[in-house]
């Protein structure tokens, strides 16, 4: 009897996946999204050592599609010494997303950033 209710209960499909249980909502991709980091950078070489301190924004700026159709997200980043205006611009690259991965492009060097579910 209770190996039957066992088999029932686990052959029951699920209503739908939720995309917060599979981790896509850690690095949201969507035009107007916004993030400021305080960046704390410390370069070593043989001679010194050398300490850098300073705001980064990335700001997803627009949408394009790559040669296989993905939708991409040109994200461009700038930099500011103590987090207020005037915001210099740094770089811009593009992130995408599909279901299994999230994708940086930053100088011609793709990173994988999230591998989902996480």
């Amino acid at each position: 009897m209770v190996a039957m209710v066992l088999v029932a209960t686990a052959c029951q499909k699920e209503a739908g996946v939720n995309p917060n249980r599979i981790g896509y909502h850690y690095a949201p991709l969507e035009v107007g999204n916004e993030k400021i980091f305080n960046v704390h950078q410390i370069r070593y070489s043989l001679q010194e050592t050398d300490t850098l301190e300073y705001f980064e924004r990335e700001i997803v700026a627009d949408t394009f599609f790559l040669q296989g159709g993905q939708k991409a997200y040109r994200i461009d980043r700038y930099i500011s010494d103590d987090g207020n205006p005037p915001w210099t611009q740094d770089s811009v690259f593009y992130a995408y997303q599909n279901n299994q991965r999230m994708v940086r492009m930053e100088n011609n060097t793709s990173y994988l950033k999230l591998s989902f579910p996480v």
